[in-house]
């Protein structure tokens, strides 16, 4: 049996787990009857309630992750050290107990045909089945009760394998991003349309990559001066750009080539019904102007969003000094 918990236990992915405690009963079986759906849903709720018993035996620390001693090594390493001790000490008690009763030849013999098909294939084939959660939630009163009382000898072996091997989760978060990208191009020949990949895609590179990294040259943005006058002329070149808002620069009279002092936003909407004859300069049509949004080049794509959603103008400027 602790060789058949060794795969059942060793084998789940704590990630894996999680994401079955966090999963919803939303849109299972959606093309099926009432009491199809019932049944999903009392399945879903039994895995969760068995991967939460597991979780704590396969992720995080013997201590807790908030102990920083460094007596505390990681349940995954303590977990594979328990059952291997346990599956050792069972492998070497059977000859001793079999030499008892029999001939030493056919306590061999009988030893390593009983542990090769009733203490390895039999409890693997089983422990990594349909029923594997079931089973393994089941023992885990058993593997913690094994865990005390062989924690003496199998504390400084984990703490050895953590020290010489690693933590198995220290670089886990970042590497997960990468993974759901590959998961979702890799679902897309089970039935996910390849505009879903690409949203699924962009919104998890949002956290990594910056604004300057998709921001657009100010030399290539169509914009006006303040001190333009608004004319039939002006008019046509804005239709023409085909843009909903364009930047409003200051003219300077020393540098006129200047573009790069950004004032505002004007909204081409607004400017429905300004009458043309009155020789209104941009900078006087306030009702039409915005402030821009600040941005700084190395802001990531979520923090942008969240400041776009919390000001007002759909455009923004990026520089190193984003104050205005």
């Amino acid at each position: 049996m602790a060789a058949g918990l060794t795969l059942g236990l060793v084998s789940l992915d704590p990630f894996a787990l999680r994401v079955l405690c966090n999963r919803t009963a939303d849109g299972l079986c959606p093309g099926g009857s009432e009491k199809e759906r019932a049944a999903a849903q009392a399945k879903l709720l039994s895995d969760q309630r068995c991967a939460a018993r597991i979780l704590p035996l396969v992720s995080g620390r013997l201590f807790g992750d908030t102990r920083t001693c460094c007596f505390n090594p990681s349940n995954g390493h303590v977990l594979l050290v328990t059952l291997l001790l346990g599956n050792s000490a069972a492998n070497e008690a059977l000859p001793v107990f079999l030499g008892r009763l029999v001939p030493d030849w056919l306590a061999i013999v009988l030893a390593v045909s009983v542990l090769l098909l009733f203490g390895e294939v039999l409890p693997s084939a089983i422990f990594t089945g349909p029923r594997q959660l079931q089973l393994a939630a089941a023992l885990t009163p058993l593997v913690r009760a094994v865990r005390i009382v062989l924690l003496p000898a199998v504390a400084p072996i984990s703490l050895m394998l953590d020290k010489c091997l690693g933590h198995h989760g220290a670089d886990e978060d970042e590497e997960r991003r990468e993974e759901m990208k590959a998961m979702a191009t890799t679902l897309q020949q089970k039935g996910l349309e390849s505009d879903e990949v690409n949203m699924i895609h962009g919104v998890l590179e949002m956290h990594g990559k910056t604004v300057a990294q998709i921001s657009k040259p100010l030399v290539k943005a169509k914009m006006v001066a303040h001190d333009d006058v608004l004319s039939h002329d002006m008019l046509r070149s804005i239709l023409r750009w085909g843009h909903s808002r364009v930047f409003v620069y200051r003219r300077h009279q020393e540098e006129p080539a200047r573009r790069d002092d950004i004032i505002g936003v004007l909204l081409v909407k607004k400017l429905l019904g300004v009458g043309l004859q009155e020789g209104h300069r941009v900078e006087g049509l306030v009702e039409a102007l915005k402030q821009p949004l600040r941005l700084c080049p190395t802001d990531n794509l979520l923090s942008a969003l969240k400041k776009f959603e919390a000001g007002t103008c759909h455009l923004a400027v990026v520089g190193q000094d984003p104050a205005p």
